[in-house]
C-alpha cells in the first residue's frame, strides 16, 4: 500500500471535502466513497525514546488517541514513549460491544506476532 497512490490519494480527498466551503453532505459523501470499505483505521506513532519534560515536568505516559472516520467503526493507535509502547483503542458501540475483550483480542493477537518474531530470531 505505502508504494502505490491510493495513501496520496486519500490524503488530498480528506484534504479537498474538509475545505470550509464544501457542504456537510458532500464531504460526508467522500469520505465514505474515499475509505473503500475499511473497517478500521490504524496509526503507528513512533515516540521520543526518552522522557519529556514541560515547564519543568515529567511528562511520564503518552496516549494517542484516532477518532475514526465517518463510516469506519474503530480506531486503533499504537505508540511509543520512552522505551514502552501504548495501545490505544477506539470503538462504535454498535461493533465493538465490549471494548474489554476486543483490547484482549488484540492484545493476544500481538502476543502472538511476538512469539513469531521470537522464534525466527
Amino acid at each position: 500500500l505505502k508504494e502505490t497512490p491510493a495513501p496520496l490519494i486519500s490524503y488530498l480527498m480528506a484534504k479537498a471535502i474538509t475545505l470550509p466551503f464544501v457542504p456537510v453532505a458532500v464531504a460526508s459523501m467522500g469520505l465514505k466513497f474515499g475509505i473503500g470499505g475499511a473497517c478500521v483505521a490504524i496509526s503507528n506513532v513512533r515516540g521520543p525514546e526518552s522522557k519529556l519534560h514541560i515547564d519543568g515536568r515529567t511528562v511520564e505516559n503518552v496516549v494517542g488517541f484516532v477518532p475514526p472516520p465517518p463510516g469506519v467503526p474503530i480506531g486503533v493507535v499504537v505508540q511509543s514513549y520512552n522505551g514502552g509502547v501504548c495501545l490505544s483503542v477506539n470503538g462504535d458501540g454498535r461493533c465493538v460491544p465490549d471494548g474489554d475483550k476486543f483490547l484482549a483480542w488484540v492484545l493476544q493477537e500481538l502476543e502472538g506476532y511476538a512469539e513469531e518474531v521470537n522464534r525466527a530470531i
